[in-house]
């Protein structure tokens, strides 16, 4: 991550030394002169070679799920009717910005996006499907539900509730058939049907149980890959430090923390890749974990006025979206903006 606005005041006695600061060019500090002893001052060391390209995404500061495709779901903050600030549902492709269909212009978000581009997500309260632009509303009669995650078979789930006395429910939805899954509310499912939510992977094998670290006192956004694989967030408390990024193994059996830090994952794709934010060098920023290791990801790319804060989906060809500052000076001074990296050849 950069450090910016870093002052320096030189004095007579240390005239002899110069302090180069490159943080709004996107780099750390270097010394440059004699440090002690007499020795030259060590240079910081480079950054790597840059190993996405990035695009930024016009007409929304909120990109929320991306897909194989490079189909962007977002979401932009508009007027409703009676002047009240809504959440309203765009679909991105290619550079062109597509509002979503939402009944009587009420809420709407996107929640996952498959490969053919189908996206899933809610809108007036109700769990819907968009294909090619059009709704499908696959939770009608209910109080609210939502469409929280699709696979490649077309199986969605999600949550609802049928009355104002209900808790949150799992349902599963596939061919206009709904179903009521024994989840206590679910957040995603991948190829094999294997569904998650409230602490386990549940199929028509069996539950597989996660192991829950110590000091958990909730979950909370949690993703989970093809291979089985989940990774996401647990609530440690406000003693434990907040939100702690976690992966567990297949088998559930296992919990490994992926940094000591507070943070937050976003989500992980089929290679294993996991993304989201948490603490680097003291600020906050875009991550990914990958065999193993944390890398801030603005050390990967090109631009060096660009500070990301935020990675929030990742598809199977790892393009990753987010959010990010632009320009010089704090974050205050600069301009949010939407982005998506696309691996370099």
């Amino acid at each position: 991550m950069r450090i910016r606005d870093l002052a320096v005041g030189l004095t007579a006695a240390l005239a002899a030394l110069a302090v180069v600061t490159t943080a709004e060019a996107g780099g750390k500090p270097k010394a440059q002169g004699k440090g002690k002893g007499g020795k030259k001052a060590p240079a910081a060391a480079p950054r790597p070679q840059p190993r996405f390209s990035l695009q930024p995404l016009e007409g929304s500061t909120d990109p929320v799920a991306i897909g194989n495709g490079g189909q962007v779901g977002m979401s932009r903050h508009v007027a409703s009717a009676g002047g009240q600030q809504i959440m309203t549902a765009l679909a991105w492709a290619a550079g062109q910005v597509t509002p979503l269909e939402s009944p009587d212009g009420q809420m709407s978000q996107i929640h996952d996006v498959p490969p053919d581009g189908t996206m899933v997500g809610m809108a007036a309260h109700h769990a819907v499907i968009w294909r090619g632009g059009k709704l499908i509303d696959l939770t009608p009669g209910m109080l609210w539900a939502e469409a929280r995650a699709i696979n490649a078979a077309g199986v969605v789930i999600g949550n609802f509730r049928r009355t104002s006395a209900d808790v949150d429910k799992c349902f599963q939805w596939s061919g206009g058939v709904f179903i009521e899954l024994p989840l206590p509310g679910c957040s995603d499912i991948n190829a094999a049907g294997q569904v998650l939510g409230g602490g386990q992977i549940w199929s028509t094998k069996g539950v597989i149980k996660l192991q829950q670290p110590p000091g958990l006192e909730r979950y909370g956004a949690m993703y989970l890959n093809d291979d089985g694989i989940v990774a996401g967030t647990v609530f440690m408390g406000l003693r434990g430090g907040g939100d702690r990024p976690f992966i567990w193994s297949k088998d559930g059996k296992t919990a490994t923390r992926l940094h000591d830090q507070a943070g937050e994952v976003r989500g992980i794709n089929a290679k294993g890749q996991i993304i989201g934010r948490t603490g680097v060098q003291g600020d906050l920023g875009a991550v990914m974990w990958e065999g193993g290791k944390m890398v801030a990801l603005e050390d990967l790319i090109a631009e060096r006025d660009w500070h990301l804060v935020d990675a929030l989906g990742i598809n199977d060809q790892g393009q990753i979206i987010g959010r990010a500052y632009v320009g010089k000076g704090g974050n205050d001074k600069r301009k949010e903006r939407a982005f998506v990296l696309t691996p370099l050849p």
